[in-house]
Order: C-alpha cells, then structure tokens, then sequence
C-alpha cells in the first residue's frame, strides 16, 4: 500500500487470478504433490498482472515479456514449492 496506485491493480490481477488456479488445482492435487502448485500459481500470478498491464495501457506489447517471465515463475515456485513441502513434512513429523 506504500507504491503507486498502478501496483496495486497489478498485484491484485495477478492474485487473484493464481488463487483461482489454485482453487481449481485443490481439487487435483494431493498432499503429496503440494510442490506443484506453487509454480502454477506463480505462472498464473505473472500472467494476471501482465493481463492488468494490457488493459491500463490499452497494448498487447508488454506480453512480449511472457517467455521470460514463465520461465522466472517456474524457477523461483519450484523453489517455493520444494521449501514448502519440506517443511510441511517436518511439521507433520513433529505433530506425530
């Protein structure tokens, strides 16, 4: 809430469109396979935002970042996801 007025459209884009991925993926994914939704949600999260950017500036020009930032999404939520199934699998282990 400290930025521009414009990163907040941006950032709720691409919130909400990666919760509604992971909506569907709970569905999908078990327990075991937590690791996976967080490069989806990333990916979809990128994708949301760039979505918000083409509506504000009225241009399909800005998708040409798409390829790089796929790849930087499923990069840094494979690493996210790892950690987070790593942890979850301690905890369960500490709860027993």
């Amino acid at each position: 809430f400290s930025g521009q007025p414009m990163t907040l459209i941006y950032s709720a884009a691409g919130g909400l469109l990666s919760w509604c991925a992971l909506c569907l993926l709970r569905r999908l994914l078990t327990g075991e396979q937590i690791w996976l939704a967080s490069p989806v949600a990333a990916v979809f999260h990128n994708l949301g935002q760039l979505l918000a950017a083409c509506a504000v500036l009225r241009s399909w020009a800005v998708t040409a970042w798409l390829p790089y930032l796929i790849i930087a999404a499923v990069i840094a939520g494979l690493f996210t996801g790892i950690a987070a199934q790593a942890l979850i699998g301690r905890l369960n282990r500490i709860k027993k």
